[in-house]
């Protein structure tokens, strides 16, 4: 699409006019001046003008094609000039020579005249040329930083490169030492400069005697198929050789590999030796789960370089475990070991609780929720008791006690307290009872919780109430006791029968229930069958049956039996009708007649018996079921006519035997339509009449 541009100035258009009339001034007449164009180059952001130019000190051009650009001036050096245009350069708000790029290898409109005497103009048009990556957009590559040697002789270069881009795509460095990057997307631009920083790092190898230089390539993919690159050079100076040194050289070993906790945990012992200990010698040990350690240089000139140990605890998985020599830091030396942690956790499945006084008495929790003890010591006689003196007590989570599960405690309903305490203390007043909560969390496993109700001696015991009403055939009292325990009897009751209820409406297969609660509260259930519901299944399957008889009956009819009907019309006698049907047609016919008859006279009988003598919702349910039926056997019957008479008219046209005896069998199930649709007209009306409100 083209960019709209403002007209150019009245002067330029004057010194326009005059160049293309080839009429010059008088006074440009007696000049030698001239001004020619060597190039017009498009290259990315740039647009390069360079030409010759006589008589004249500088040159000042401008763009009107496609683009327009302001006006720019060239020094004209030993007769030669040149002008950049920028994308600063637009005019109209343009900010891309895109629309340019449209007139690649064809001439573009210039105006270029001599800044000393602006009569003196250039050609009015220049060949643009367009390079390959013409318009790929400019791009700088810095070297940032080059690191000191390493123990390899290696130097580590960091390297980005600015691009003037908003484009996405992707990008790759070549490192010029055989070596390339892999492909990676282009970072999003910077929308307040409209740049993209692409950071970069290689490591060179530098023991060559003499710098070595690299061309450093960066090679972008810009969306949709645009490639370009952009190199620059980097020199790499030679590392001094390194002064011989007896590094220190270390073993990992695993001397005890642990048991298993409860908690899924295992505890391993490392043993590392160290050979040609320098003074100082400093290390480190990756334990492989993110944690780490230094081995300072005392303990290793002490121990001698041997036997130095460190354990870890590691919950279950795989660990890599890599002790380093850091110090001296030009002895980069490591080993390495690796373990499997195979443990399962056994997750508690209950909770126990002991109590303990004061007086340092402990009890045995035999029953949580009812507040039941027995005294641990002291007791050979394993009494048992419900409640305690007042006065402070403790309560001991005596399982699970796993290494780093957390507990939470709950007193009544105070807000719990989440503490890593296996106990709990308790003040019992006279009389007063408490619940004590805890929930224990062990990881990898379902939280566990448990309460114990303590309940301080003092309660007065009273006498038992009088015997509730009797409901639900039974009847409770209950009375105090002296431990704060209410006690509760029950007995059992009568009361009277309720009434029947309703026969409930009958089911497929034609079963009624009804349903009361006898004097002890028992249910009792009756069954019967309903009778019009059988009937009404009798004149389902008999309109079924007899829809299927008429239709096979009609259908079995030979050609020459229609042929002989229709002769009828034109003199023809019965006589040859009834020639025309075998014996097997005449029983068929019968039979379907029969079946009609008899269907009919049911269908009647079932109404008045079952339906007007029984209107509530159980007979309406039934005449509903048996209008859904019809319905069904109407829209098969219809569905099956009405293809056979398709059939018939494609397959049969051109045989007169084959479309009597197709159409002979639609009319069969035109029959069926008439009886079955005037069945289910009247039911439907009948329907509407009695049922409305009635289920």
């Amino acid at each position: 699409m083209l960019i709209s541009h403002p007209k150019p100035t009245e002067a330029f258009e004057k010194r326009t006019a005059s160049h293309q009339e080839n009429i010059l001034p008088p006074s440009i007449k007696t000049m030698a001046c001239a001004i020619d164009y060597t190039e017009a180059i498009l290259s990315g952001v740039n647009l390069t003008i360079s030409g010759v130019a006589t008589e004249c000190e500088s040159v000042t051009v401008q763009i009107t094609d496609n683009v327009i650009t302001g006006e720019k001036t060239g020094t004209v050096i030993n007769g030669e000039w040149e002008v950049q245009f920028g994308i600063n350069d637009l005019l109209n708000g343009a900010n891309s020579f895109e629309p340019l790029t449209q007139k690649c290898g064809d001439r573009i409109k210039i105006i270029a005249y001599c800044k000393e005497g602006s009569s003196c103009v250039g050609p009015d048009v220049v060949e643009l040329s367009c390079p390959p990556g013409h318009n790929c957009p400019s791009v700088t590559i810095n070297i940032t930083e080059i690191d000191e040697c390493d123990e390899q002789q290696e130097r580590l270069v960091k390297f980005e490169a600015t691009v003037e881009s908003t484009t996405a795509g992707v990008f790759e460095w070549s490192y010029g030492d055989g070596q390339s990057s892999t492909s990676a997307f282009i970072p999003p631009a910077d929308p307040s400069t409209g740049t993209v920083i692409i950071e970069g790092e290689h490591t060179y190898q530098a023991d060559d005697s003499d710098p070595t230089t690299f061309t450093l390539t960066l090679h972008t993919l810009f969306l949709p198929d645009l490639t370009c690159e952009e190199s620059t050079t980097i020199v790499i100076e030679p590392c001094e050789p390194m002064i011989g040194i007896d590094c220190p050289e270390v073993t990992l070993s695993v001397t005890d590999e642990g048991r298993c906790s409860d908690d899924g945990h295992q505890t391993v012992t490392f043993n590392i030796n160290v050979d040609n200990i320098t003074d100082p010698t400093i290390l480190e040990i990756d334990f492989g789960d993110g944690t780490d350690e230094t081995i300072p240089n005392s303990e290793i000139q002490a121990s001698g370089g041997s036997g130095i140990s460190r354990q870890h605890t590691y919950s279950p998985g795989s660990y890599t475990i890599v002790v380093h020599v850091i110090y001296p830091e030009e002895c980069a030396s490591s080993n390495t070991t690796t373990i499997v942690i195979d443990c399962e956790v056994k997750c508690p499945n209950d909770v126990l609780f002991e109590i303990s006084d004061s007086n340092g008495n402990r009890f045995r929790v035999i029953d949580n929720a009812s507040g039941v003890y027995e005294q641990i010591n002291d007791n050979p006689d394993n009494t048992q008791i419900t409640c305690f003196p007042p006065g402070n007590y403790t309560v001991h989570l005596v399982d699970p006690v796993i290494t780093g599960q957390s507990i939470t405690w709950r007193e009544d309903d105070d807000p719990p307290q989440p503490t890593n305490l296996t106990e709990f203390d308790v003040i019992l007043a006279n009389g007063v009872v408490k619940l004590i909560n805890a929930t224990t969390l062990v990881e990898n496993c379902h939280p566990l919780a448990e309460s114990v109700l303590l309940r301080a001696c003092g309660c007065e015991e009273t006498d038992w109430s009088e015997w509730s009403d009797c409901e639900d055939c039974i009847q409770t009292r209950q009375r105090n006791l002296a431990d704060c325990t209410v006690q509760t009897e029950t007995r059992p009751c009568t009361v009277e029968p309720t009434a029947w209820t309703p026969w409930s409406a009958p089911s497929w297969i034609c079963i009624q229930t009804r349903s009361r609660r006898n004097a002890l509260c028992i249910p009792e259930f009756q069954t019967r069958v309903d009778w019009c519901c059988i009937w009404t299944w009798i004149n389902i399957f008999l309109a079924a049956v007899t829809a299927v008889v008429v239709f096979i009956a009609i259908c079995m009819l030979p050609a020459s039996f229609w042929t002989a009907v229709l002769a009828l019309a034109s003199g023809g006698s019965l006589s040859a009708v009834w020639a025309a049907l075998s014996t097997i047609n005449i029983i068929m016919l019968i039979a379907g007649a029969v079946l009609l008859v008899v269907s009919t006279i049911s269908i009647i009988l079932w109404l008045f018996i079952c339906i007007f003598r029984n209107i509530g919702p159980a007979a309406c349910r039934l005449l509903n079921r048996f209008i859904q039926f019809l319905a069904f056997f109407v829209t098969i019957t219809g569905i099956i006519t009405l293809g056979i008479a398709i059939l018939s008219l494609i397959f049969c046209s051109g045989n007169p035997i084959c479309l009597f005896q197709g159409l002979g069998c639609a009319a069969g199930g035109l029959v069926d339509l008439a009886w079955l649709g005037f069945i289910l007209a009247v039911c439907v009306i009948i329907e509407s009449i009695l049922c409305n409100g009635n289920g």
